[in-house]
């Protein structure tokens, strides 16, 4: 998600994406939790990923309906779409 969005905006593309999963740098977590969405998706960071201990698992097979990214336009008709 484009973190130079307007907290209304970030709220808007997570209520209609419904993410199970929000991956970002630490320093934006608060912009995240700023939104006011609830119930906020988990958060993970770079030093959750670094900072996590044991096998990374199995290699998982992906299908190709199996999403990573959304990627939303900047929304000039007031909301990214």
């Amino acid at each position: 998600i484009n973190t130079f969005l307007k907290e209304i905006e970030l709220a808007h593309i997570i209520n209609d994406a419904q993410p199970r999963l929000i991956v970002t740098s630490s320093d934006r977590v608060e912009l995240f939790q700023k939104t006011q969405v609830n119930p906020l998706p988990l958060i993970l960071t770079e030093s959750d990923i670094s900072n996590a201990q044991g096998d990374a698992g199995a290699p998982v097979d992906l299908g190709q309906n199996d999403m990573c990214a959304l990627l939303y336009t900047s929304g000039t008709t007031g909301l990214p779409k």
